[in-house]
């Protein structure tokens, strides 16, 4: 048996009898024998073993730390519906003007503008105010 097979043998017995194979192993391997005395005196280290305390602003740097994280998150939010916003009001515009100038592709005359109609109003806005002053 190889030297990963034995470890992996000593780690699954918790108690029970290793194979003959590993045994045999461990007889003519000093480094699993020492792995196996290690793993041997594990759970008693582990039991000296004691949680170190955590600082007294621990709560409070990690809920900082957490509204620091948050905060671009909600930004990044508003920036995707500003753009989605955008790109909307850009694809209204940009079907718009082409479905007018696409019109003489059909065979249609483009609409005329009123330009002359709205200076006669101006003119006669003029007028009328241009005679009280």
């Amino acid at each position: 048996m190889s030297c990963d097979g034995t470890r992996a043998a000593l780690s699954a017995a918790t108690g029970a009898p290793l194979p003959l194979q590993a045994e045999a192993h461990l007889a003519s391997c000093s480094e699993c024998r020492a792995w196996a005395m290690a793993l041997d005196r594990l759970p008693d280290r582990l039991s000296d073993w004691t949680a170190p305390e955590p600082p007294e602003d621990f709560e409070a740097r990690v809920l900082a730390r957490v509204r620091r994280l948050r905060r671009p998150a909600r930004v990044l939010a508003l920036a995707a519906q500003v753009a989605v916003f955008i790109l909307g009001a850009l694809a209204g515009f940009a079907g718009a003007q082409w479905a007018r100038d696409a019109s003489w592709m059909r065979g249609e005359r483009p609409p005329e503008t009123a330009v002359e109609p709205a200076l006669d109003v101006t003119d006669d806005y003029v007028a009328a105010f241009g005679r009280h002053r």
